[in-house]
């Protein structure tokens, strides 16, 4: 970041960028923005505990606080510096319920909220964007590898995977 984003400040082109919220530092975001980033997708992969766990995206309780603390610092930081945050948000994720459902919900309301405290704070006016998108089973990825599991015990089902030939399934993972 140290090294590309003076090499973008002297293109004067604003540019998107994608990063994740718990890798994106909400210090780094005013320097981004002076180079002429202006939006960003995050990658919020989930919101509730149980979902967050369900992934491996953290492995506690307090580890998954801790993700969606880092989630309100960034959204928070974007609306001050005049970026523009799309959250992309996996929904529903194997074994989620209403309960999972009303907590991602109630996060990402909360975050709008905060985005707009901040923006009119910072004069921005910044609000985010959210994207659902499915829980996908891609070859290669930990969901590939846990998908016998996830099947057997959540009622997964994925197009990708059943269509491979038995042999082919034993191998992916």
């Amino acid at each position: 970041l140290a090294e590309v984003l003076p090499l973008l400040a002297g293109s004067r082109m604003n540019f998107l960028f994608e990063s994740r919220v718990d890798t994106l530092r909400p210090a780094d975001l005013p320097a981004i923005r002076a180079a002429g980033g202006d939006l960003v997708y995050l990658g919020l992969e989930a919101v509730a505990d149980r979902s967050l766990l369900e992934i491996g995206k953290v492995r506690s309780p307090a580890a998954a606080a801790r993700y969606r603390a880092r989630a309100r610092a960034l959204v928070a930081a974007c609306a001050a510096a005049d970026i523009l945050p799309v959250l992309g948000v996996l929904n529903p994720v194997p074994g989620d319920g209403p309960a999972e459902l009303q907590q991602t919900l109630d996060f990402l309301a909360e975050l709008g909220r905060l985005a707009a405290d901040e923006g009119r704070r910072a004069g921005t006016e910044i609000q985010p964007f959210f994207h659902a998108f499915p829980y996908r089973v891609d070859p290669g990825t930990a969901a590939w590898g846990d998908f016998p599991r996830q099947a057997s015990e959540l009622g997964t089902t994925g197009d990708r995977y059943r269509d491979l030939p038995e042999k082919a399934r034993r191998e992916a993972v």
